[in-house]
Order: structure tokens, then C-alpha cells, then sequence
């Protein structure tokens, strides 16, 4: 038997809600969903990978300590140095490598990673060929950042004041292992970086940095020789 609406059912209208996005500059609840990911090569300027990487893990090397038992019963702590941190990024590119690097204080669009595990490629145009070695490595940094702006496209870039952001960078480092998967009816790579927690001279290689938007967030340096972050 049908049901008869009534004059109150004819009252009720439905309510449409439209989801609102944080605004820009806004401290968020979470960094979620994208970043901006660069390696740069020293010497070199930056390779733009966010359009390549699909998630990224950064494991900082452990600062470890033990605790020696004395007579009496207690404990006496004991330092190590800091381990080197690895960092692992799965990415999806479909070229070999790059043909060629930007200069010092540029960009480039990054098309693939197996330069940056061996040697620069000599060539800029096409074909890409390379042989592997088990000597060559290049030296390089990774920077990433988290942004809640969208005009900002390159991780080492300036943050101005009134936007939040949290940055940390890696210096001094090299790519240890690629690996390549096609299981899943897509290649997938899995990049293994390795960076030491200081240098030999005993200065910083990570640099950890963050803004709620009170103040600017500085530009990184290139990466040279004598300037690993600024």
C-alpha cells in the first residue's frame, strides 16, 4: 500500500554541504597527500621527483646508548655515535635516468634515477645508455617539504611568512640499492639512500626546520663542496 506524504514531509529539503579546504597558508590538522621532493647532485641544482614518488620513509639513525652495571648496583650510561640514516622512496618513472643535470640554483622535471646511482649521463638527447659499475657513486642531498601552499614548486624554495611548512634535508649521502618490481602489472622502483649523520669534520648532514607561518622559512643554498644547506 503506497505511503501518503504529508504536508510536514513536503517541508523537509535536503541539505547540501560542500567539503571547504583548508585555506592556504593554515596550519593543518596533518601533512597528508603531497609533498615536494628534490636530490640534488653536488655541484648540481635540483631534480624535481614529487611526480615520480608514490611514498617516501625516512629512517633516522638510531643515537644509541647501553647501560654498564657498576658494583654498587647502578648504571653508568654508555654512548655510541649516531648511525647513518636511510631514506627509501617508491617511485614510478619510466625512463632510465636524466639526460643531464641542471645547473647550480636551477631546476629540471626528474625523469629517472640511474644517474644518480652511477655518473652523469654525457649525453642530453636520446638514447639513454648507461653501464653500472661498482665503483662509481654520486654524492648528493634530499629535500622534502610539506606546504600548505600551492605556488611553491621546488622543496629547497623560500617560505614566506603566514604559511606553514615543515622541511628536512639530507646532505652528504648516496642512492645504496635500486630495486625494480613488476608484479602488479606496473614497474615500481624502490630507492635506498643512505646518509651519514655528520661529516668528517664532524658537522651536521640533516637539517630538520619548520614554520607555523609567525615567520619566513629561508631558501636552502646549493649544494657545493663547502655549502651543504645554507
Amino acid at each position: 500500500m503506497p505511503i501518503k506524504k504529508t504536508s510536514e514531509d513536503a517541508k523537509v529539503q535536503p541539505i547540501e554541504v560542500e567539503p571547504q579546504a583548508i585555506v592556504s597558508g593554515d596550519a593543518p590538522d596533518a601533512w597528508t597527500e603531497t609533498a615536494l621532493v628534490s636530490i640534488a647532485p653536488l655541484g648540481y641544482g635540483e631534480l624535481l621527483f614529487e611526480t615520480l614518488v608514490e611514498s617516501a620513509d625516512f629512517d633516522d639513525g638510531e643515537k644509541p646508548v647501553d647501560f654498564i652495571a657498576n658494583f654498587k648496583g647502578g648504571r653508568i650510561a654508555k654512548f655510541g655515535p649516531k648511525e647513518p640514516s636511510i631514506l627509501t622512496l617508491e617511485l614510478y618513472p619510466i625512463y632510465a635516468g636524466n639526460l643531464g643535470w641542471p645547473a647550480a640554483s636551477s631546476t629540471a622535471t626528474a625523469t629517472g634515477i640511474y644517474d644518480l646511482f652511477e655518473t652523469m649521463h654525457t649525453s642530453t638527447t636520446d638514447p639513454y645508455s648507461m653501464l653500472i659499475t661498482s665503483i662509481n657513486r654520486v654524492k648528493i642531498r634530499m629535500t622534502t617539504l610539506w606546504v600548505n601552499s600551492t605556488t611553491i614548486t621546488d622543496a629547497t624554495l623560500a617560505v614566506g611568512s603566514s604559511i606553514a611548512a615543515d622541511r628536512v634535508s639530507y646532505a652528504e649521502g648516496y642512492i645504496t640499492k635500486v630495486k625494480k618490481e613488476y608484479t602488479d602489472g606496473i614497474k615500481k622502483y624502490t630507492v635506498t639512500m643512505k646518509f651519514p649523520p655528520t661529516d668528517k669534520d664532524g658537522k651536521s648532514c640533516e637539517l630538520v626546520e619548520s614554520t607555523s607561518g609567525g615567520n619566513a622559512l629561508v631558501a636552502l643554498s646549493p649544494y657545493t663542496t663547502t655549502t651543504k644547506f645554507r
